[in-house]
């Protein structure tokens, strides 16, 4: 009866250790599931960021195209008149 009792105690402290570094590897695993959504949220906003950077700076290059072309056509019409 002694040694079911030994065995019965020493198979709980087992199990005690166990729920315990069970309980610190879900913690482990939580730590790093916060560590990557915070990861994942700055790549988020730096990928707006840049996006909003790139839709910019593809206007001003259209409005530079244009404005590029608006002189070239002065300029071709400002040399027409003066070969007349």
């Amino acid at each position: 009866m002694h040694k079911e009792l030994q065995r019965a105690v020493s198979e709980k402290e087992s199990l005690s250790l166990k729920v315990r570094e069970y309980a610190q590897s879900l913690l482990r695993a939580e730590e790093a599931i916060a560590v990557k959504e915070r990861e994942k949220t700055e790549l988020v906003d730096s990928y707006q960021t840049l996006s909003e950077e790139a839709d910019k700076l593809d206007s001003t290059v259209q409005l530079s195209l244009g404005e590029n072309s608006a002189t070239k056509l002065e300029l071709s019409t400002i040399a027409q008149v003066h070969t007349l």
